[in-house]
Order: structure tokens, then C-alpha cells, then sequence
């Protein structure tokens, strides 16, 4: 597990900028494991931690089975980051478990899921110190903005 911090927009003049370091540490990733002869044996999760303005409900989820290959595909699945827990642990115990098809199952299953969204960037560059975060449902695809419900739950910091 690594939290890399050099991909964030701070350390680029525009998300393009961001995007491509994103994309050439992943290759730079990928292709050691390739060169090791680990890579088609390997199950990698790639994740960000959040998406970007706007999008923070909505970030980047790459996954390679074990012995997967295809070309990168986007799926609709209506997932959380909280169904990854689970999986991991039957990687561990499970040799032949799909990740994929664990997740494509649970998100074709309809369900509420819950996710968190602050603006802290912000408000702690205008008032120097971090700003609530208020807590949505949705029973849809992250992207469906209109389909996403503020439940009542807010968690404020103290100032």
C-alpha cells in the first residue's frame, strides 16, 4: 500500500498534468511487475483515494485479476470502496477468486451506498481551518449527480 503525493494537483500546473503523472506511475508500476515475469500472476488494485473537484465521488478504481487479459474496460457496476475490504480478504484465502466478478456482482445488486464529501481544500485556504463533511446516499451510478441525497449527517471539525 502506498499513498503517493505527488500526484495531486499541487505538484502540477493543470489535471492534465496530474493525470498524466497518475497514468505514467501506473505504467512505471505495471511494467516492472511485467519485466519481474509477477505481472500475469499478480492481482493489482489500483485506486485513488478521492477523485477530483467534482468528481470526489467518483474516483479512479483499476483492477487486473490474476491471470486476466483484456483490454482495460469500464464498468457500470454500482460499487463502494467499503465492497473492496471483503474481496481482499478472499484474495488471500481463495486462490481462484475474481475480484472483478465478486464486484460486478454486488453492484448489479440494487442497494443504497453512502459516501462523504467536504470541500476542505477550499475552506481552509479561505478560513484556515477544515470544513464539514456531509454525508449522501445514492442508489445509482457515482456520476448520476441528481439521483444523490444528503442524508442529515454532517461531521464538523472542531475549530
Amino acid at each position: 500500500m502506498a499513498h503517493l503525493e505527488g500526484t495531486h494537483p499541487e505538484f502540477h500546473d493543470t489535471i492534465e498534468d496530474d493525470a498524466e503523472s497518475c497514468i505514467g506511475l501506473i505504467y512505471l508500476f505495471t511494467n516492472s511487475l511485467k519485466q519481474q515475469g509477477l505481472y500475469d500472476n499478480s492481482t493489482i488494485v489500483i485506486m485513488a483515494d478521492h477523485g477530483y473537484h467534482g468528481l470526489s465521488q467518483n474516483p479512479l478504481l483499476l483492477i487486473k485479476d490474476k491471470d486476466e487479459e483484456h483490454p482495460y474496460a469500464v464498468s457500470d457496476a454500482c460499487i463502494s470502496y467499503f465492497d473492496l475490504q471483503p474481496s481482499f480478504t478472499e484474495i488471500i484465502n481463495n486462490p481462484g477468486y475474481s475480484i472483478n466478478d465478486e464486484l460486478q456482482k454486488i453492484g448489479s445488486k440494487p442497494r443504497t451506498r453512502y459516501f462523504y464529501y467536504n470541500e476542505n481544500d477550499i475552506v481552509i485556504k479561505t478560513y484556515g481551518y477544515a470544513s464539514d463533511i456531509i454525508e449522501y446516499t445514492t442508489n445509482s451510478t457515482a456520476n448520476q449527480y441528481e439521483e444523490m441525497n444528503k442524508t442529515g449527517v454532517v461531521f464538523s471539525p472542531q475549530k
